[in-house]
């Protein structure tokens, strides 16, 4: 393997533990070895960056909006929806200034 091949290999796993321990995980804690758990560093950084859009099953599993509430929401903000092709799209960062704009919930008195 080329040094600059190694180079890059270990800091991608510098940065997959830094990202690990960012989010309050311990090496020591996890139930495998320390090398395993490059693996499962970069699976998290890699879970942790956002696609700009997702089809409709993945936008209702992200903001816990209903299907047929998307719809309606498409038909009020344009640009929610978005087709490529026969694909229809939602854009992650139209439906986050939806959800950030819905009013706080008012619990107990």
């Amino acid at each position: 393997m080329s040094k600059a091949i190694q180079s890059a290999l270990t800091a991608l796993k510098v940065v997959a533990l830094l990202a690990l321990l960012s989010v309050g995980a311990s090496l020591a804690a996890l139930p495998v070895s320390r090398t395993a758990a490059v693996p499962i560093a970069a699976a998290a950084v890699a879970a942790s960056i956002r696609p700009r859009t997702g089809k409709i099953p993945a936008a209702t599993a992200y903001s816990g909006i209903s299907r047929s509430i998307l719809y309606e929401l498409a038909a009020k903000h344009p640009g929610l929806f978005l087709k490529n092709g026969g694909a229809t799209l939602v854009s992650f960062d139209v439906l986050d200034q939806i959800v950030d704009a819905l009013p706080h919930a008012k619990i107990g008195k």
